[in-house]
Formats: C-alpha cells, sequence, structure tokens
C-alpha cells in the first residue's frame, strides 16, 4: 500500500463542516427565534379561531409539549456523556502516545553506536510531526498534509528498528527495544480512532431538531393559552445553548475553550532533543 492509498483509509474520520463560533452563533439565534416562530402561529391560530374553539385549543397540545421536552432531555444527556468521553479518550490517546514516544527514545539508548544514534533520530523526527496545530485540521487538505508528513515519518521506523537491532545485538535488547517502538506505531492508531466520533454527527441532529421543535411548540402552547411569551422561555433556551455549546466545545479538540493538551507530548520531544537529538548535538 503506498503512501496516498494510506491517507485515503483515513476518510471516514469525521472533520467539523462549520467553525466552532459560526456553529454556536447559529444556535444563538436559532434557539430563541424557534420559541417566537411558534408563538406568532399560535396567536394566528387563536385569532383565526371561533370563540367556543379557544377553550379546546388552550388545552391543546400539553402531552405532546411534555414528550418532546422529555425526547430533549434524553437526547442532550446521551450526547453530552458521548462528547465526554470522546474528549476524554484524545486526552488520554496523546498521554499514552508521550510516555510511548519517551520509552522508546530511552530504550533506543542502550543499542550500541551508531545504531543508537540512528534509531533515536528517526523516533524524533516521527515524535515532532505528532503535534498537530488548529489549522491542520482547520481543512480536508490540511488533514491529509498531516497526515502524509506523520505516515511518511512512521514509515521510517520500522526498517530503522530492524537495521538498529540486528545482530549481534542480543535479543533480548531486541525484543526490549523494537516492542517500545511498536507501541509507538499503535498510539498513532489509538490517536485516530479518538479523533472519530460515529455517534456525535448524527445525534447532533436529533438534539438540534429536537431542541428547535421543542422550542416551537413551548411558544406555541403560550399563544393558545393567550400568554404573552415571558423570560422564563428564553431563559430554557438560553441555558439551552449553554448546554449544547459545551457539547460542540467538546467534541472540537483544537478550538474553542476545551482543547487536548500537548503539552506533555511538546515536554517528551523537548526531552528527546536534548537527550541525543539534533539540538544536542
Amino acid at each position: 500500500m503506498d503512501e496516498t492509498s494510506l491517507i485515503e483509509a483515513y476518510a471516514d474520520v469525521s472533520l467539523p463542516i462549520l467553525p466552532l463560533w459560526l456553529l454556536t452563533l447559529a444556535l444563538l439565534v436559532a434557539l430563541p427565534a424557534a420559541a417566537l416562530a411558534g408563538h406568532r402561529v399560535g396567536a394566528a391560530r387563536i385569532a383565526r379561531a371561533a370563540p367556543g374553539e379557544r377553550e379546546v385549543l388552550s388545552r391543546f397540545g400539553e402531552t405532546t409539549v411534555g414528550a418532546i421536552l422529555a425526547l430533549l432531555g434524553l437526547l442532550v444527556a446521551f450526547l453530552f456523556g458521548n462528547s465526554l468521553g470522546w474528549a476524554e479518550d484524545g486526552k488520554q490517546a496523546v498521554l499514552q502516545e508521550a510516555n510511548a514516544l519517551g520509552t522508546a527514545y530511552l530504550r533506543a539508548g542502550l543499542l550500541p553506536e551508531p545504531r543508537r544514534d540512528a534509531l533515536q533520530e528517526a523516533l524524533l523526527a516521527y515524535a515532532e510531526t505528532r503535534m498537530p496545530d488548529r489549522a491542520d485540521f482547520a481543512t480536508v487538505g490540511g488533514a491529509r498534509a498531516f497526515l502524509a508528513a506523520t505516515m511518511e515519518a512512521q514509515g521510517r521506523l520500522w526498517p530503522a528498528t530492524l537495521e538498529a537491532t540486528a545482530a549481534p545485538v542480543p535479543a533480548a535488547t531486541q525484543s526490549f527495544v523494537a516492542g517500545a517502538v511498536n507501541e509507538v506505531i499503535d498510539a498513532h492508531a489509538e490517536r485516530m480512532a479518538a479523533l472519530n466520533r460515529p455517534a456525535a454527527e448524527i445525534t447532533g441532529l436529533m438534539v438540534v431538531s429536537a431542541a428547535l421543535t421543542g422550542l416551537f411548540l413551548v411558544g406555541n402552547r403560550s399563544a393558545l393559552q393567550g400568554r404573552p411569551l415571558t423570560w422564563r422561555t428564553f431563559i430554557f433556551a438560553g441555558f439551552l445553548w449553554v448546554v449544547m455549546s459545551t457539547i460542540v466545545d467538546l467534541q472540537r479538540p483544537l478550538e474553542g475553550a476545551i482543547r487536548v493538551d500537548y503539552s506533555l507530548l511538546e515536554a517528551t520531544v523537548i526531552d528527546m532533543r536534548r537527550g541525543g537529538g539534533a539540538e544536542a548535538r
């Protein structure tokens, strides 16, 4: 499999369609607007109703509103738990990779020169490609460029390991070093798995649909009962916006206030440089 097909193998990794600020702004406008729209529709219906029909309309839809709001609460709880778990998985994947890189670099130091230096340089070059910034995953092209660079560096790891651990290196040392490098390669798969969130996109659409429908029905019922929209409805819409914005923030590790901490990985790279990398020499 060539490098191009390797990158295409990650085509199913989900990337954000809209930037975080635009999505939260759209929710901030859409949620109270749904309540206002529902109230206007209800007011128009009451205006056309006969006097005897208004009493019936005032009791209409109570069960539906309760069912929709209960469903909304269930979906929000599910998506929040899914997003929180996904964010924690991303943090743990970075931590595990930092530990794996540091361990492999130290174990490579057990090899005789110049094999030790060659393998440590390959590990350092790979580690330097593992810290993406916000621009890397802002577009599909940026994500592919990041993957191409890191996969190219990863492709040199195992050949360098086989060459560095060839005879006359003792078999125990070979296994000790090769096992650590294999954990470094496996850590890439864990990082990529943490990027994918198969339940988040479809559940997010369901939550938005349920939220807009629920607020529309709340506003509509207020009008059918002859009551104006009060601050309570907009407080509910505001808290719902805060919760939904937090969920979206958890799903964006390179944007917003809740980000994956790459400081441990960066510290590991600095230690690798000081321990025999290009800067140390």
